[in-house]
């Protein structure tokens, strides 16, 4: 039985450990799309931009709601939305970034940033946000 135990302690040393999210101010850096929901004239916004975390890309992002009842979708839009650099994949999943709501002031906000462990693309790198087709939910 130690045997099995003392295995099994082996195998999760060895596993890599998992990168932990990085929190960063709020600038004026930040690219912004706007989920439109077709619903009572309602939208959240999405605030983002890629960052240098020690050499490697980092994703960073906030995304403000701006109707409560809406959250639930612009949940499902981040988890379908990826991130391209020079048209490549390099991050699928956008439901880390901070969520705040209407009221909540962006100067006063965090977003959250997915370090990746790809290096800092070279200059004039393309950089585009893509998200699934938005559509009115009953």
């Amino acid at each position: 039985m130690r045997f099995l135990a003392a295995a099994a302690f082996a195998l999760l040393a060895a596993l890599p450990a998992r990168a932990e999210d990085i929190r960063v101010p709020f600038d004026a850096d930040y690219w912004t799309i706007e989920l439109n929901w077709n619903v009572q004239d309602n939208s959240s916004t999405v605030y983002w931009t890629p960052m240098d975390f020690g050499g490697r890309l980092a994703i960073c992002g906030i995304i403000q709601h701006h109707d409560a009842s809406l959250m639930q979708f612009d949940r499902k839009v981040l988890r379908g939305s990826s991130v391209k650099v020079n048209g490549k994949v390099v991050l699928k999943g956008l439901q880390f970034f901070t969520a705040i709501g209407a009221g909540a002031r962006l100067a006063r906000a965090e977003a959250t940033c997915k370090v990746l462990d790809a290096p800092i693309p070279p200059r004039g790198s393309e950089f585009e946000a893509v998200t699934p087709a938005i559509r009115a939910y009953d």
